[in-house]
């Protein structure tokens, strides 16, 4: 069963939005979206993260944490500073920062920090 249908929760999402996209429950549709439903997650498997495996909780949850914190600081910053600069621009400016990350999962989490708080 494994090898036929290796996501079932993809392939169960796959069909259900197919047949949510189309607005038909017709013959034509339940067939072509349980084709799909069947080709696409073996086909797009490779494309697929390695899955991460969490060693320390608490300090997922610490990260998480700093970053909401983060994000709370940084709206307010965003706010003060355009309601306070009237006529005169924000000054913006880049930072580098090296970083020695190779870790697939861990560059998605920056990635994702980083477009979540505002001002960067």
């Amino acid at each position: 069963m494994q090898r036929w249908l290796p996501s079932p929760l993809l392939s169960a999402g796959l069909f259900a939005l197919w047949l949510v996209l189309n607005q038909s429950v017709s013959a034509g549709h339940l067939l072509l979206a349980g084709v799909l439903s069947l080709l696409v997650p073996p086909l797009t498997a490779p494309l697929r993260p390695v899955r991460a495996r969490i060693r320390r909780p608490a300090v997922l949850a610490r990260l998480i944490l700093a970053v909401g914190l983060d994000v709370i600081k940084s709206s307010v910053a965003v706010a003060w500073g355009i309601l306070r600069s009237g006529r005169r621009p924000p000054n913006g400016a880049f930072i580098k920062i090296p970083l020695e990350l190779r870790d697939p999962s861990a560059l998605a989490a920056l990635a994702i920090i980083t477009t979540v708080v505002p001002g960067t």
